[in-house]
């Protein structure tokens, strides 16, 4: 009944926004909405409320399946011609009104071509580098049998019987038959995993696809599902590798700004600071990646000495009413803006302005405790010695135990008795650094000893090896399972978490 709801909601919804000519149904919303996993019940739906006629080529079924679509919205869109056609015959037959004096012909322009399917390429455009949407795609290839049953398993919703062939297919003793369409199984390989809800066996598969460029068939969504792996999974390394070089002028429209801002985010990691720039520069207002895409443009221009130009996007940030996102994530992105530009007046030494700002940091703000830190080091640089103490009095307080990790505090709070002539309690706040980090680092080089095996060591050995198992998986225990993680250890909490 739930299911039923939600269909007959978003069929609604989708009728709300189609008007007379101006937004008919295109084959390229259907793509879309077939790659972002739209039911096939609710893409017909839109199809025959839409009212819109596809008269489909041979070519154009052929794209069609090659983006995913399945036969049954593909004989959907036959059947608007169909309908279309016979009502043409219906009114044929009937007797009509006596017939009129035609008019005087009044010439007409010619009717513009209508474009072909989105994966078609302009003769006028040169051939498209390797990461290029719009690259010619290989002659298609009859599926074989199997692959057909396989993808009509998918199709009718059976996704373990799909997944369990499709294995069978890849693995099998007649594997090499099915060479030439791996690509395909795989492609439904990941997608039936991705309904089972195994959403790393599925991102790993459609990296795998993806990777192939677009040569593959189903390249385009690849890159449309990985966007939601991705996302659910938190891991964007794989994904980010498959983007390098990757042209974003035909990027899929339903996911351009996940993919701009993932784009983006790898440029500004390699150092690659003005591409960056340019590329987050396209991520749509309406995307929940937009806060991010503003902020990571922030750090390139500041990264590139645009001072001014940084501090007023992250100004804008901050000033932004209409953000898309998790309410929560979008403020911790707004706090981390405000601390950034007190960052840059910092940097220039306008302490004064520096400070205004760090002061701006919210006190339930994750960061505050550094906003504290570097306002106390601003106020150190002014010899403001004892506002600068009453900051580090407010760091070492009982509310921030356990919560924040700046022993760097410590030497800051030597240096400013340094500068007020107490040598006495510098001597105590040095030595007690220096017993506490050796600690701390005692701890971690007992960690990595633990699990040097695992980490360079022949798993084959390791695994032949009882002691070395039961000590690894004791210390595994110890450090992770216990309250708070690491304790057993004597690593403090926010080691573990950076860790």
């Amino acid at each position: 009944m739930k299911r039923t709801f939600i269909a007959w909601a978003v069929v609604m919804g989708l009728g709300l926004f189609i008007v007379p000519k101006a937004a008919a149904l295109t084959l390229e919303d259907v793509v879309n909405m077939s790659n972002i996993g739209v039911a096939d019940s609710v893409i017909i739906s839109a199809i025959e409320a839409s009212g819109t006629v596809f008269h489909l080529t041979a070519n154009d079924i052929i794209e069609l399946t090659r983006a995913g679509v399945s036969q049954a919205v593909i004989e959907a869109l036959q059947k608007t011609a169909r309908k279309e056609s016979s009502a043409q015959q219906g009114a044929e037959s009937r007797p009509g009104p006596a017939p009129a004096v035609a008019p005087e012909p009044v010439p007409q322009p010619a009717p513009t071509p209508k474009p072909p399917p989105a994966s078609s390429t302009k003769t006028t455009r040169p051939a498209s580098p390797r990461g290029s949407l719009s690259g010619s795609r290989p002659r298609s290839q009859p599926l074989p049998a199997d692959v057909k049953q396989l993808k009509r398993r998918y199709d009718t919703g059976k996704y373990t019987s799909a997944a369990a062939m499709a294995y069978d297919l890849l693995t099998g003793p007649n594997k090499d038959r099915y060479a030439a369409v791996r690509s395909t199984i795989y492609y439904y390989l990941g997608k039936s995993l991705y309904k089972l809800g195994f959403y790393h066996s599925a991102h790993t598969i459609f990296l795998r696809v993806a990777q192939e460029g677009p040569s593959s068939p189903h390249y385009n969504g690849c890159l449309s599902l990985l966007t939601r792996t991705s996302d659910i999974l938190k891991e964007y390394d794989g994904f980010m590798s498959v983007l390098e070089g990757v042209s974003t002028a035909d990027l899929p429209r339903r996911v351009r700004s996940t993919l701009l801002y993932l784009i983006g985010l790898n440029q500004y990691l390699n150092e690659d600071f003005s591409d960056a720039r340019n590329t987050l520069d396209g991520v749509s207002v309406n995307s929940r990646f937009y806060a991010k895409a503003q902020f990571i443009t922030g750090m390139a221009l500041f990264r590139m000495q645009e001072n001014r130009k940084a501090v007023r996007t992250f100004r804008e940030l901050v000033e932004g009413r209409q953000l898309v996102g998790e309410p929560e994530e979008i403020r911790d992105i707004q706090d981390l803006a405000v601390l950034n530009m007190a960052r840059i007046y910092y940097k220039v030494q306008d302490f004064d302005r520096a400070e205004l700002l760090y002061d701006l940091v919210p006190r339930d703000s994750r960061y505050w405790p550094q906003a504290l830190y570097e306002m106390a080091y601003a106020n150190f640089w002014q010899s403001d010695y004892n506002v600068s103490l009453g900051l580090l009095l407010t760091l070492h307080s009982p509310f921030f135990a356990g919560k924040t990790y700046l022993p760097e505090a410590d030497i800051l709070e030597a240096l400013v008795y340094f500068n007020l002539c107490e040598y006495d309690r510098v001597e105590r706040i040095v030595k007690a650094y220096q017993a506490y980090t050796k600690s701390v680092r005692d701890s971690i080089r007992t960690f990595r000893k633990t699990f040097g095996l695992v980490i360079q060591g022949d798993m084959a050995a390791f695994h032949r090896d009882a002691r070395a198992m039961e000590a690894a998986m004791r210390a595994y225990s110890d450090v992770y399972r216990s309250e708070p993680p690491g304790r057993a250890l004597g690593i403090p909490r926010e080691v573990m978490a950076s860790v």
